[in-house]
């Protein structure tokens, strides 16, 4: 029985590994013309931008990963024939930590984006924040008013997790 549920737990890390590479990269949301276009941003600006995006990743792709683990655990836990609610509360509290950890990497990203910004950028910067348009990246989605309504990743059907 402990081979069987080992080999089932493994089963399904693999395949989240798998699906996990076969999904498109989502650096691509921040070079997303609309939103540079909206901002106006120098060369300089872009680049460094581009320097934190790729921070960013790195630092949230290890917590995604941990988060991913943990559904999948919680998902064998629920489903297993011997059921804990003790096991199945601790991955839950666990999965809520990773998701805490990860929306403070987020804000110190937005805060590090808008620290690049102009003041006149950083109203408009903020102003998409308030209006609740701030992407799982940091990054506004949606499409950019000057660019064209449907050009973001919202209006394109892609999944924002």
């Amino acid at each position: 029985m402990n081979r069987k549920m080992l080999f089932t737990a493994f089963t399904v890390l693999l395949a989240l590994t798998v699906s996990m590479f076969a999904q498109p990269p989502r650096m691509g949301k921040m070079k997303h013309p609309g939103w540079q276009h909206a901002l106006q941003l120098t060369e300089e600006q872009q680049t460094q931008m581009q320097d934190l995006q790729l921070k960013f990743q790195k630092e949230i792709l290890p917590l995604r990963t941990q988060l991913q683990k943990l559904r999948a655990d919680l998902k064998l836990a629920i489903t297993s024939d011997s059921y804990d609610e003790g096991k199945v509360n601790k991955i839950i509290q666990q999965m809520e930590n990773v998701r805490t950890e990860i929306q403070k990497k987020r804000i110190a990203h937005q805060r590090a984006v808008r620290k690049l910004l102009t003041p006149e950028q950083q109203k408009k910067f903020d102003l998409h924040i308030l209006k609740g348009k701030g992407g799982p990246d940091g990054m506004p989605m949606g499409p950019c008013p000057e660019c064209g309504k449907g050009k973001g990743p919202r209006f394109r059907g892609e999944d924002r997790r």
